[in-house]
Order: structure tokens, then C-alpha cells, then sequence
């Protein structure tokens, strides 16, 4: 008896260049590619925790810890310095993205030492 293989012809994958015709693609700088990925990391957490505070805010292993960092219990505060960071974010992304778009890679920056503090004779 003769075992025969059904095989099944897939179709080949789109040429990608030919795809995004009109399209220009951008290699991102690292440090700004690193930077991007971190922005759209606080983006997601941030989105999340929009979604979530209403209906956990009432939990009382959720409320103290969220209260703690926002500094208050009041659920329209939270939700305002939320969404507030989230737009921020956002703007930080189009920024970088603008950036990019330029090929502008982002300077690291040493850290210096501050001069002691005078006092006052």
C-alpha cells in the first residue's frame, strides 16, 4: 500500500517592497529605538491602568497602593493625572518619531558632579 503526502500549494508571499509602494522606511537610531520601545511600554501601562482604576478602584488591596502614588482617593483626580500622562507620552512619541523621521539619534548625556552647596557665612 502507497502512502501519498496531500500537499497543498500555498501562495507566495507578497513582495514587501512592492506592498508599500510610496512608502519610505526609516531605520531607527538604537538609542531612540530603545527610547520608543520604552515610551510605548508606559503608553500600554498607562492605557491599562485607565481602564482598569474605575472598576478596581473599590478593591481594598487595589485603592491604598494607587491612592499612595497618586496622592489622594479621588477617583476623577486619578483618572485626570492618568490620562494626563498618557497625553504626555503620546506627545513624546510623536516627537521621537519626528526625530526618526529626520535621522536624529538621541546624545547620551554623562552625569555630572554638583559643586557642594555654599552655606551662608
Amino acid at each position: 500500500m502507497k502512502h501519498t503526502a496531500l500537499t497543498t500549494s500555498r501562495p507566495a508571499p507578497p513582495d514587501p517592497a512592492q506592498d508599500r509602494a510610496g512608502l519610505t522606511v526609516v531605520t531607527l537610531p538604537q538609542r531612540l529605538a530603545a527610547l520608543l520601545h520604552v515610551v510605548r511600554v508606559l503608553l500600554g501601562h498607562g492605557r491599562r491602568l485607565a481602564e482598569t482604576v474605575p472598576d478596581r478602584a473599590s478593591n481594598v488591596e487595589f485603592a491604598p497602593p494607587l491612592a499612595a502614588v497618586c496622592g489622594t482617593y479621588n477617583l476623577p483626580s486619578i483618572l485626570a493625572r492618568v490620562q494626563r500622562g498618557i497625553l504626555r507620552a503620546m506627545a513624546l512619541e510623536r516627537y521621537l518619531l519626528a526625530r526618526a523621521e529626520k535621522g536624529r539619534e538621541i546624545a547620551f548625556v554623562e552625569w555630572r558632579e554638583r559643586a557642594p552647596a555654599r552655606s551662608p557665612a
